[in-house]
C-alpha cells in the first residue's frame, strides 16, 4: 500500500534545520572516519575542491591503496557498515533538535530494525517522538514499527496523529481510511472506525472505500440506518449501473429492517428506476406501501404491481406468482425474499442458480453470498464465496461489508 510514500507536499518541503553548521557536520564526519579507518583515510569521505586537480589527485592514490570499506566505511549494505552509519546518525542526533533530532533517531531506529535489534529501534523511535511528535516522517516510521510487530494500538495512535496534520487531503484520507480498517478489524472498536471513515468521506466525497468502510462499521454497531446511509453514498459513487443496484438493493432493505417504510419505498424506488426488471425492488416497493400481512394480501399486491409495470416485468412478476423460475430477476426476489424471512439457505442457493450476469454483478452476488454463508456460520462457504467475488478487484471493500 502507498501511505508509506512521503506526500508531493513532504517531498518538496524544506529540509529540517539543525542547530550547527556544515563545517561542524564536516567536522564530526572527518572525526568518525579517522577514528575508524586511520588518518590517511581523513576527509576521503568528502569529494575535493573540482577546482584543485592536486587534491583530486591525492584522493586517487588514496582510493588505489586503500580497501574500499577503509576509503568509504559508511558505504555498502554489510552488517558492519550499517553499524557505522548508526552510530553516525546518533552522534548527528545528539548535536541536533526538534524535527532534524527526530528523522536521524528514526533512520537509526530503521537501520536498527535491518540489524534486528529491536530493542534499539524501540528505544530510538521513543527518542525520535520525543524530540518532535507532529513530524510525518516519523509518525510513518513508528506505525510501520507498530505494525510489524503487532501493535494495534501504537499504529491506530500513530495513525490519529497523522490525520491531524497539515497534510494533502489524499493523504488525510489514506492515514483515516487505514485507520477505520485497524480499528474494525484488529481493535474491534466499530464506533471509532466509524468516526474516521466517515472524516475520511467528509474530506474526500467521491472515495468509495471510505463509504464502505462506514457501511461495514454501522453494520458492526448494529446501526442499520447509517450502514444504509454509508452504503447509498457508496453506491451513487459506483459507475456500473446493475453492481450499483444491486447495493442501493442492500441498503433499502437495511433502511426496512430498521423500521422506517417511507424511507424504504424511496430507496427501493430508486433501484427500480436504475433496474426496471429487478423484482426484489418491486417487491420492497410494494412492502414498504402495503405490508401484506397474509398470503392473500401478497398475492394481490403481485397481481397490482404487474398490471402497473411494463409487459417485462408484468412477465416477470407473474411467473413469481406460478412458481420458481430461472429468470435472473424472478431469482434475484426469491433470494431476497429468502433472506428477509430468515432462510438464508434458500437464498444462497437461489443465487447460485444465477446466470448471464455481468461480471461485475456477479461479484456483488458473490459477495451477497459470502455474507449469507457468514450468517449460517459456514466458514468454508464464505471463504469460496469470497474468493469469488473478488474477480473484480474494486469491489474487495464492498465484500468485506
Amino acid at each position: 500500500m502507498a501511505e508509506d510514500d512521503l506526500s508531493r507536499a513532504n517531498r518538496e518541503s524544506d529540509a529540517p534545520s539543525f542547530d550547527f553548521d556544515d563545517d561542524a557536520i564536516s567536522s564530526l564526519l572527518d572525526a568518525f572516519v579517522a577514528t575508524r579507518t586511520g588518518s590517511q583515510a581523513k576527509r576521503v569521505s568528502r569529494p575535493p575542491d573540482p577546482l584543485d586537480p592536486g587534491a583530486q589527485a591525492a584522493q586517487r592514490t588514496v582510493f588505489q591503496h586503500t580497501s574500499h570499506h577503509e576509503a568509504l566505511p559508511l558505504v555498502g549494505d554489510t552488517p558492519e557498515t550499517r553499524g557505522r552509519r548508526i552510530e553516525l546518525l546518533e552522534a548527528l542526533a545528539t548535536r541536533a533538535v526538534g524535527s532534524a533530532r527526530a528523522r536521524l533517531l528514526s533512520s537509526a531506529a530503521e537501520l536498527h530494525e535491518q540489524l534486528g535489534n529491536g530493542e534499539a529501534a524501540a528505544r530510538n523511535y521513543t527518542h525520535a517522538l520525543a524530540a518532535d511528535a507532529r513530524d510525518v516522517v516519523v509518525l510513518r516510521a513508528l506505525r510501520r514499527h507498530a505494525m510489524q510487530r503487532g501493535d494495534w494500538a501504537a499504529a491506530a495512535t500513530a495513525l490519529e496523529k497523522e490525520a491531524g496534520l497539515e497534510l494533502s487531503v489524499s493523504d488525510r484520507v489514506s492515514a483515516l481510511k487505514l485507520l477505520a480498517h485497524i480499528q474494525l478489524s484488529k481493535l474491534g472498536d466499530a464506533a471509532a472506525a466509524g468516526q474516521a471513515a466517515t472524516r475520511a468521506a467528509g474530506l474526500q466525497q467521491d472515495d468509495f472505500v471510505a463509504s464502505i468502510l462506514a457501511t461495514s462499521a454501522g453494520l458492526a454497531r448494529g446501526n442499520a440506518s447509517r450502514a444504509a446511509e454509508a452504503l447509498t453514498d457508496a453506491a451513487e459513487r459506483w459507475p456500473d449501473a446493475e453492481a450499483q443496484a444491486v447495493m442501493l438493493l442492500h441498503a433499502a432493505q437495511l433502511i426496512e429492517t430498521a423500521g422506517a417504510p417511507d424511507a424504504a419505498r424511496q430507496a427501493f424506488g430508486r433501484v427500480v428506476e436504475l433496474q426496471p426488471a429487478l423484482l426484489a425492488a418491486h417487491l420492497g416497493v410494494i412492502r414498504a406501501t402495503h405490508d401484506p400481512g397474509t398470503t392473500d394480501a401478497a398475492r394481490e399486491s403481485l397481481e397490482s404491481a404487474a398490471e402497473r409495470s411494463s409487459p417485462p416485468v408484468a412477465a416477470a412478476l407473474l411467473r413469481t406468482l406460478l412458481g420458481p423460475s430461472e429468470d435472473t430477476a424472478t431469482l434475484w426476489t426469491l433470494a431476497e425474499a429468502a433472506a428477509l424471512a430468515g432462510d438464508p439457505q434458500r437464498a444462497i442457493k437461489a443465487i447460485e442458480c444465477m446466470s448471464d450476469l455481468s461480471p461485475e454483478a456477479r461479484s456483488v452476488g458473490s459477495a451477497r453470498r459470502a455474507r449469507l454463508h457468514a450468517e449460517l456460520g459456514d466458514q468454508p462457504g464464505y471463504e469460496q464465496a469470497s474468493r469469488d467475488a473478488h474477480s473484480e478487484p474494486r469491489l474487495g471493500a464492498y465484500v468485506h461489508s
